[in-house]
């Protein structure tokens, strides 16, 4: 199997240890009470049996199918049948999106952009979005993917997030393509669609509905599953600003 990141730096550690904290830090943190975050696919499950709607944004370059994979094995065996529903498949075609996105990306042989003046919601055609509904039938209904809350849901929202730096490792693997991609291109295409358009829509759809988001996973994870609730996230960023404006 051809591994998912190609790169000489680890991957994140799921805990820090005690010689982690001599010198300089490199893993920064915030102290949450305990319990606040989760640590495997099972503790998730748990949390997210008890609904019925649930919608799954996130990052590009998250593996979506693993999560999926993997929580749907645990559901079954708890006896929830799901309806997983892939928002990609309501994206626009992709040489649709290679039309939205040409005016941004610049000449073929520069590494210079444009910064995109397009959103998320572009990038889906409008009435096959509104035409994803949940299955009254099924025990649990699971929308996925970048944009799966532009489908307008009524449940749970998770987001799965994914550092620049580890998406671009999996993208030198060929593990990641470019958001409304099934395909991978040279480093150096990818990386500007990445600087000046995928990046650009997804923080900016990330920041409007940072606010609403009830559970967020790091995506860095490849076999296990770390998260914890929004709540717990915007009490960890409100505290690390403080400290970032205290100190400069």
């Amino acid at each position: 199997m051809e591994p998912a990141r190609k790169t000489t730096q680890y991957l994140m550690p799921v805990t820090r240890k005690a010689e982690d904290n001599i010198g300089y830090d490199i893993y920064p943190s915030y102290v949450l009470d305990d319990g606040e975050i989760g640590t495997d696919f099972q503790s998730l499950a748990d949390r997210l049996m008890k609904e019925k709607v649930i919608v799954i944004d996130g990052y590009v370059g998250v593996d979506y199918e693993s999560y999926r994979t993997n929580l749907d094995v645990i559901l079954q065996d708890r006896g929830i049948q799901v309806n997983w529903v892939n928002v990609s498949q309501a994206m626009l075609s992709e040489s649709a999106i290679l039309d939205l996105i040409e005016p941004y990306m610049g000449e073929p042989d520069s590494i210079f952009g444009t910064r995109a003046q397009i959103s998320l919601a572009d990038f889906f055609d409008k009435g096959k979005l509104e035409n994803l509904a949940p299955d009254p039938h099924a025990s649990l209904n699971v929308i996925y993917g970048p944009g799966a809350q532009l489908a307008g849901w009524e449940g749970l929202l998770v987001y799965i997030d994914l550092p620049k730096n580890e998406l671009q490792f999996r993208a030198r693997a060929k593990s990641a393509t470019n958001l409304g991609s099934s395909q991978t291109f040279d480093m150096k295409t990818m990386y500007k669609r990445y600087y000046f358009i995928d990046w650009v829509v997804l923080n900016k759809h990330k920041k409007a509905i940072v606010g609403e988001i009830d559970l967020i996973i790091d995506g860095q994870q490849f076999t296990t599953c770390v998260w914890m609730s929004g709540n717990s996230l915007r009490k960890g960023l409100e505290a690390m600003s403080h400290t970032f404006f205290r100190v400069r």
